[in-house]
């Protein structure tokens, strides 16, 4: 079974903090043996440890972000340079020149 409810109730109620042992009991009906009102089991008292939560570093995904854009910018630089050779304009060999028949 599983009970949920928020660490801190708006109602009146104990706070569940983070790091703290919390004493819990838990009352049970059950019909079968004619528990009514006040006749229900009764359990000992647990000592609950609410862990902290844990943050997440953001790192990780930084480092992997910066990774992946650098390698984009350098496969992006390697194709421009393929493309349009190192002067920045483009070589002699892509560029086609065609003599109208007229020229001729």
């Amino acid at each position: 079974m599983t009970f949920k409810r928020p660490r801190t109730p708006t109602a009146a109620g104990i706070t569940f903090t983070e790091g703290q042992f919390v004493p819990v009991a838990f009352s049970v009906w059950d019909g079968f043996t004619r528990e009514r009102g006040n006749r229900r089991g009764l359990t000992v008292w647990y000592h609950l440890y609410v862990e902290p939560a844990v943050t997440v570093s953001p790192t990780g995904s930084m480092l992997k972000t910066a990774g992946a854009v650098l390698i984009l910018e350098i496969l992006v630089i390697v194709l421009v340079r393929r493309r349009f050779g190192r002067g920045g304009a483009p070589s002699a060999a892509s560029v086609r020149v065609q003599q109208s028949p007229s020229a001729s």
